[in-house]
């Protein structure tokens, strides 16, 4: 066999250094604080897909190491490759303590016997395993789904867009999850979350994905009008499309989730059996006086275009939006999907108002997520969503059971 030629074996070496080094950079945004937005993007990927930066970390390295090369060279591309592989799989290596801190957080809220309350067909839907290498490369398997664009009335007369997602065959009732995308209040998707929402369809629930007006256009509490006028409407509908109204969960991200919370402690309703967070704002005032260093997402001009001031101008507002303000009472059972590492909401809000809902006698559970940032969930594979997802599952299932 016929040794490469000299430029061939240059261009590989290079190569492999060059990819070392972007391997490196992007991983490294893991342990860096995000200064701008595009760095909060950059921190999901390095640590909700460590798995991929890990695995090419491994391929580079061997590459630099059979590749002919000047000792210093190559001693560069295998240490950039490996310091690199190893950022990635930090957060896998905190998986199984934080699955042992949220089996406790479900079975404190739920009760220790929680699961035996469910009933066997839907103890057979939920995920085996709270995190699975062959989902995190493959994706999440589910039967198929139908998606259907609908247009829903809001309040003041408009008209919301949104999405349902239902399983493809008919069957018993299934409860019916409204959701709220993110987005600061200003902008966002009703297509955001669609694979977590597929998967909720394909495993038993009515998911509709719905949208609010806007800040500023729009200021506090038009948009949370519009989630009150949705879910008359959407009660008053749902069974046509195989939901149970009687069996309703509020769910939201960021943004959204602040309105759900609201749109769910603000009116109570037996109907609503659970509302879900991920990541979102629970106490607007602190949040406006203490917000996150650094602060890619300029949390304070958020809140003031949604609030339309300040917490010293429109003070009744942010105590009216803040979930937190609320939890004098016994509440529906609330899921906080928290992220630790959150530039946007910081922890220390989720778990203030975990504390006041428990003192209250509201089964609450707190789900943390040590290496997350926020709206760690874009990466549908990760491990923060795959974990998510799989207490979800049970949480959910344990609620509409109730």
């Amino acid at each position: 066999m016929k040794p490469l030629p000299d430029r061939l074996v240059s261009i590989g070496r290079w190569s492999a250094c060059i990819f070392s080094a972007i391997l490196l950079t992007v991983a490294l945004h893991a342990v860096i604080p995000p200064f701008v937005i595009g760095m909060v993007a950059l921190r999901i990927l390095a640590t909700e897909g460590g798995l991929w930066i890990a695995i090419a970390g491994v391929i580079t390295a061997v590459v630099g190491l059979l590749i002919p090369s000047r000792k210093r060279l190559k001693s560069v591309t295998i240490i950039m490759a490996v310091v690199a592989g190893f950022i990635g799989v930090m957060p896998l290596s905190l998986i199984p303590r934080t699955i042992s801190q949220a089996d406790s957080a479900l079975a404190r809220a739920c009760g220790p016997i929680w699961n035996e309350h469910i009933p066997a067909i839907d103890r057979n839907e939920v995920r085996a395993h709270a995190y699975a290498i062959g989902d995190a490369i493959l994706g999440l398997s589910h039967a198929p789904v139908i998606e259907t664009d609908v247009a829903i009335p809001g309040a003041d007369g408009v008209v919301l867009s949104g999405i349902r997602y239902q399983r493809s065959e008919e069957g018993r009732p299934q409860p019916v999850i409204i959701a709220m995308h993110g987005g600061g209040w200003s902008g966002g998707s009703v297509s955001e979350g669609a694979a977590c929402h597929r998967y909720l369809a394909a495993h038993g629930y009515l998911v509709y994905s719905i949208a609010y007006r806007l800040a500023p256009a729009t200021p506090f509490p038009g948009a949370l009008d519009d989630v009150q006028a949705a879910r008359v409407w959407v009660t008053a509908h749902a069974a046509d499309s195989g939901g149970d109204p009687s069996r309703l969960i509020l769910m939201g991200r960021s943004a959204g989730a602040q309105l759900a919370l609201v749109a769910a402690y603000e009116r109570p309703d037996p109907s609503i059996r659970a509302v879900v967070s991920w990541y979102g704002p629970v106490d607007l005032v602190k949040g406006y006086r203490e917000p996150p260093w650094p602060d890619p997402l300029h949390v304070r001009a958020l809140l003031r275009d949604y609030l339309n001031g300040t917490p010293k101008d429109q003070a009744v507002a942010y105590v009216r939006a803040s979930p937190i303000s609320y939890a004098t009472r016994a509440l529906p059972p609330t899921l906080l999907i928290a992220a630790v590492a959150d530039h946007g909401v910081l922890i220390g809000f989720q778990r203030q108002l975990h504390d006041r809902l428990e003192a209250t006698g509201t089964p609450v559970v707190l789900l943390e997520l040590p290496w997350a940032e926020h709206a760690f969930d874009r990466f549908p594979n990760g491990p923060g969503a795959q974990m998510s997802l799989y207490y979800l599952e049970r949480f959910l299932a344990w609620a509409v059971s109730r």
